[in-house]
């Protein structure tokens, strides 16, 4: 992988924020474009490994190389090269309503999954009863 997946994701943001007209530019459809559900799937994963990073090591100069290898390891999972990866995001760029989609999905499934995590237990969620003390005779 020649770019970082911190790449493609500015890539993405600056493609969302260069217009408001509806999708002007939408490029043909690549040959090898890597289908939407799989697309959700490696961009969840990504922006998880990337948030994750940053939260540990918050400057960017001290996480890329992280950043790099743990992107490399997310798109062998999906076997995936970073140049198939660039030139769907260039595709789901150009057509800034599907994109929109696919990134409510990935905050759609990260919600669910975060209340589920966070959900408290019946066992975690002990309250004593209050207790009074009982004289000694």
């Amino acid at each position: 992988m020649t770019k970082g997946p911190l790449h493609f994701i500015l890539f993405l943001l600056i493609i969302g924020m260069s217009g408001c007209q509806s999708e002007p530019y939408a490029l043909d459809e690549p040959s090898d474009v890597i289908p939407k559900d799989t697309m959700i799937m490696v961009l969840k994963e990504l922006t998880l490994m990337e948030s994750h990073l940053q939260t540990k090591y918050i400057q960017l100069s001290n996480y890329y190389k992280s950043l790099k290898l743990s992107g490399d390891v997310i798109l062998d999972k999906y076997k995936l090269s970073s140049s198939r990866l660039e030139r769907s995001m260039v595709y789901y760029g150009s057509k800034q309503y599907e994109m929109q989609e696919m990134y409510t999905s990935i905050l759609d499934t990260l919600i669910i999954q975060s209340n589920t995590v966070l959900k408290p237990s019946p066992r975690n969620n002990f309250q004593p009863e209050s207790v009074t003390p009982k004289r000694l005779n």
